[in-house]
């Protein structure tokens, strides 16, 4: 069992979106591919680069790529945050192009802290607070006779 330190949790809700931030090419970062499990780092906040701007801004999307690179069967799996969405869908399914490569799989983007899982699971932040709850009422229960 992996425990996260709680701070970036807390972090995330004051300062905007955190996403879960890594990369995984042909199974590099087992950690990164699906399912994916805790080790994987969560930027909060995510801040991003924008055309036209100086600096970086806070991103409002979290995005997961995953796919096979059509010209030599590639596998990869990015977690990262964005300022851009897929215009009005959530997720696209198909053939795309990434650093000018044609590539199958999946894009999916999403606006809520740590959405960019690609399961559907109870938001680290809740279960960090009934894990630290279970843990205190533990250690106060040993403590009073």
């Amino acid at each position: 069992l992996k425990i996260k330190p709680l701070y970036p949790y807390w972090k995330a809700l004051r300062s905007g979106l955190a996403c879960y931030v890594c990369v995984s090419i042909n199974g590099s970062n087992p950690s990164c591919e699906d399912p994916m499990d805790g080790a994987v780092p969560v930027e909060a906040p995510c801040r991003q680069g924008r055309s036209g701007y100086a600096g970086l801004s806070y991103a409002r999307y979290c995005v997961k790529i995953k796919g096979r690179r059509v010209s030599d069967g590639q596998k990869i799996c990015i977690r990262r945050c964005s300022m851009q969405k897929l215009g009005g869908i959530h997720t696209h399914c198909g053939q795309f192009h990434l650093s000018d490569e044609l590539y199958h799989g999946c894009i999916a983007t999403c606006a809520q802290n740590w959405c960019n899982i690609g399961r559907s699971t109870t938001y680290p932040l809740i279960v960090a607070i009934v894990v630290l709850f279970v843990f205190l009422f533990h250690a106060n229960q040993s403590l009073c006779p």
